[in-house]
C-alpha cells in the first residue's frame, strides 16, 4: 500500500526534518518553511494531509500564516486534512485552528507516538 503524503509545514527547518523523520514509517513526509512554499507544495497535488505550525515567522508577533494556509486548504484543496500545532500558549490559536476546520490541534513539545497514531486515524 502506497504511503499517504504528509506536508510539514514549520519555520524551525530542524523541527520539521525531525517530525519528518518520526513519521516517515508510516507517511511519505515533505517540508516546507514558508507560507509560499507550502502553497507551492500543495499546488502540486497529491498531499493528502498538513501539519502547519500556526506561526511561521517568530519575528512578527501577529503572524498567523499556518492558519492562512489552513483557510487555502479549505477553498482550494478541501480533500486535504489540515493539522495544526504551535507552541504557543494562546488559547485563540486553538479555537481560531478549530473553527477553521483543523481535524486536530497539537501543543509543542509534540507527543509523537501520540500524534502518530491521532494523524493515522484521522486519514484512515
Amino acid at each position: 500500500m502506497d504511503k499517504k503524503i504528509l506536508l510539514i509545514v514549520d519555520d524551525e527547518k530542524a523541527y520539521a526534518r525531525s517530525l519528518a523523520f518520526a513519521l516517515k514509517r508510516d507517511f511519505e513526509t515533505i517540508t516546507a518553511s514558508s507560507l509560499d512554499e507550502a502553497l507551492n507544495r500543495l499546488k502540486e497535488g497529491n498531499i493528502r494531509a498538513a501539519l502547519l505550525d500556526v506561526r511561521l515567522d517568530e519575528n512578527d508577533v501577529s503572524n498567523k500564516d499556518g492558519l492562512r494556509i489552513l483557510e487555502w486548504i479549505n477553498q482550494n484543496c478541501p480533500v486535504v486534512q489540515a493539522f495544526v500545532m504551535t507552541s504557543y500558549k494562546d488559547e485563540g490559536y486553538r479555537e481560531e485552528a478549530l473553527q477553521l476546520g483543523a481535524q486536530y490541534f497539537f501543543e509543542k513539545p509534540i507527543d509523537i507516538l501520540r500524534m502518530r497514531a491521532i494523524l493515522k486515524e484521522k486519514m484512515d
